[in-house]
């Protein structure tokens, strides 16, 4: 934790860099990273998903198929010529965003590095995608009854997942452990007053 030495340094405090922890959050990119490669490596090299076929995992409801899509997340921009050089710019942008960002943030609780963790690994495992095909490899495919969900990947779901439980911990919960730790630092403030008078 920062330390100051008197109430004229006292400022809006946030937890210095876990170098320890920032380097576990990005081994659980990496790993969600190659998880996601692999999934559309075989996606992408099975003979009846190839052939336009299909392999049901849940009849009625669940599905492997195999579909290329050059635009976002379930298939947004798809089709749009432009889309796959904007979301490929978008994506390494965001990329280095997040990459900062799960730095600046490691020592906070660990459901926020998580969640950019999560977040990070979305985005760079659809960025691979985009940089080595031209579009991403979809292959989960969810449907019920006439209704059909945007097939979808690993890195999709990471994506959407993360971003939900970012936005929950951005509303209820960031503000007080913000909090939490303003008065920390001014309990150290404190303490390093105490600690000043003694010695005087």
């Amino acid at each position: 934790m920062k330390k100051v030495t008197s109430e004229d340094q006292l400022r809006e405090f946030k937890p210095d860099i876990s170098w320890k922890r920032s380097f576990g959050f990005l081994l659980l990119t990496i790993i969600l990273v190659v998880l996601d490669q692999i999934s559309k490596l075989w996606a992408a090299n099975n003979e009846v998903l190839q052939n336009g076929g299909k392999i049901e995992v849940i009849p009625g409801f669940f599905q492997f198929i195999h579909t290329l899509n050059s635009g976002a997340a379930f298939s947004f921009l798809n089709n749009q010529e432009w889309g796959i050089y904007f979301l490929t710019g978008v994506s390494v942008v965001t990329t280095i965003i997040f990459l900062t960002l799960l730095f600046k943030y490691s020592a906070w609780p660990a459901i926020f590095p998580v969640a950019i963790s999560v977040l990070l690994a979305g985005t760079v495992g659809n960025l691979i995608d985009r940089v080595r095909l031209g579009a991403v490899i979809d292959f989960l495919d969810f449907h019920y009854n006439g209704w059909h969900f945007p097939t979808f990947n690993i890195a999709d779901a990471c994506i959407t997942v993360s971003a939900v439980v970012l936005f929950f911990y951005v509303m209820f919960k960031y503000d007080k452990d913000l909090e939490k730790y303003n008065l920390e630092i001014q309990n150290n403030v404190r303490t390093s007053s105490e600690d000043s008078i003694t010695l005087q």
